[in-house]
């Protein structure tokens, strides 16, 4: 590592989460103790007043459906590997097991439509308690919506959310899952841009998908949608497997005009909404079933050379001699996360496969000269995306090739992630 984190104190780093463009995010563990925690560190004072933001929300918030900060420290000292010192402010907050939405919700296919509807339920029900608190998030996306180890749901990244109670609000920028409002006017309805959101969420839970490009008017699916909403269905729905009635209510909730827009209420009593119940056990029983899959497919990578064909050949770049290169040293608990894939293929063929998919994406890509890890950058309907590729060995002797998000809309990156694990599995079967 090429930093120190000793001013966590009683906290040993265990590897990075999210190197994100306020702080990092990493997962550390208790000195003589087996609990995980997780520390948002803020190292730029440029970013500090985000720390302040979220810190005096998270402490004015007593609510059982929000993360709660276990630490906060605002005059840590952060150590470079060269002994420069500089101030960073950070705060610890519980290990969140299950990970994110798209972690929870990861598969070869989308979740049954019961386990849609129980997770989506109580997505809700976290929402409308912070709403109850007359606090509007804001920000709603699949980073910020997390889940401890008994499903239960904690808000997070509530930087941005404000009182509902105010009349004038900050703008946000985002292309992506905000409602549009958000981004242009300075008096809106705080409930009802959660409310886009949250229909994002839900279009995105039934398809893998978003329902747009970007929240312009000019983008090609939202003028699709205002137009024509059967053929706006057409590009997401060509097998005819969502029903007509949660349509109608995902239609409801990303209605760009706030005005149209269904309020809370219409989305609770929503007739989708109102049968196929499903227990927490069941639930669960499915998530486990879905990543049992998803590692047994991992584990069926057999470990042999990708076939030398052209459609390999022409992508990879012989000047890059992989083969002095080091292992990614990462003291990493076995863990499932959508953003990782276990494999048996060898480090130098996951390498190469992240660097084929980027080089066919029109990423700008930026190989290390020390470790099996690369770097890319790509813009990505008007969103500039970056995240970064390594691989580690895992203690059981496999492969874990790990796709890191530094910048950019979440929701791209995870659909960058699916293809890189679509690849993997492809590069070993031509191999077989």
């Amino acid at each position: 590592m090429s930093e120190t984190c000793s001013f966590l104190g009683d906290y040993q780093v265990l590897k990075l989460l999210s190197n994100g463009t306020h702080s990092k995010i990493k997962l550390v563990k208790r000195l003589n103790s087996d609990l995980c925690c997780v520390a948002h560190i803020f190292k730029v004072p440029l970013f500090f007043q985000f720390f302040d933001k979220e810190v005096l929300a998270l402490q004015s918030f007593n609510l059982d459906r929000t993360i709660r900060p276990i630490e906060v420290n605002h005059s840590g000292i952060y150590t470079r590997k060269n002994a420069e010192q500089y101030l960073c402010k950070y705060f610890i907050v519980d290990f969140m097991e299950l990970g994110n939405l798209c972690d929870i919700s990861e598969g070869l296919t989308p979740l049954s439509d019961d386990s849609v509807k129980y997770l989506f339920k109580s997505i809700l029900q976290a929402v409308q308690d912070l709403h109850i608190s007359d606090r509007c998030h804001r920000t709603i996306g699949a980073k910020n919506i997390l889940f401890t180890k008994d499903c239960q749901v904690r808000l997070s990244g509530l930087t941005f959310s404000e009182r509902i109670s105010e009349s004038f609000h900050t703008k946000v920028l985002s292309k992506k899952y905000l409602a549009p409002e958000v981004s242009e006017a300075e008096i809106y309805d705080g409930v009802k841009s959660d409310i886009f959101s949250l229909g994002v969420i839900l279009f995105y839970l039934k398809t893998f998908r978003l329902p747009f490009f970007s929240i312009s008017s000019s983008d090609v699916h939202m003028c699709l949608f205002l137009r024509d909403k059967s053929l706006f269905w057409k590009n997401f729905d060509r097998k005819g497997l969502l029903t007509a009635q949660v349509k109608n209510l995902i239609e409801k909730m990303i209605e760009p005009n706030p005005e149209n827009r269904a309020c809370f209420n219409d989305v609770i009593n929503h007739g989708w909404l109102s049968g196929g119940f499903i227990t927490t056990e069941e639930f669960k029983l499915e998530i486990e079933t879905r990543r049992q899959e998803v590692l047994n497919r991992a584990t069926n990578i057999k470990n042999q050379s990708v076939r030398k064909s052209s459609e390999y050949r022409d992508g990879f770049n012989e000047s890059w001699s992989l083969d002095y290169r080091k292992l990614k040293v990462v003291n990493c608990v076995q863990m499932f996360r959508s953003n990782i894939i276990y494999s048996n293929m060898n480090p130098k063929e996951l390498l190469n496969v992240v660097s084929l998919h980027g080089l066919k994406k029109g990423f700008d890509l930026e190989q290390s000269n020390e470790y099996f890890q690369i770097k890319a950058t790509a813009n990505t309907f008007l969103d500039l995306l970056k995240y970064k590729g390594y691989v580690y060995q895992m203690t059981n002797g496999n492969y874990a090739l790990e796709l890191e998000f530094i910048e950019g809309n979440f929701f791209d990156f995870c659909e960058v992630t699916r293809e890189v694990k679509n690849l993997v599995c492809s590069a070993s079967n031509k191999s077989n």
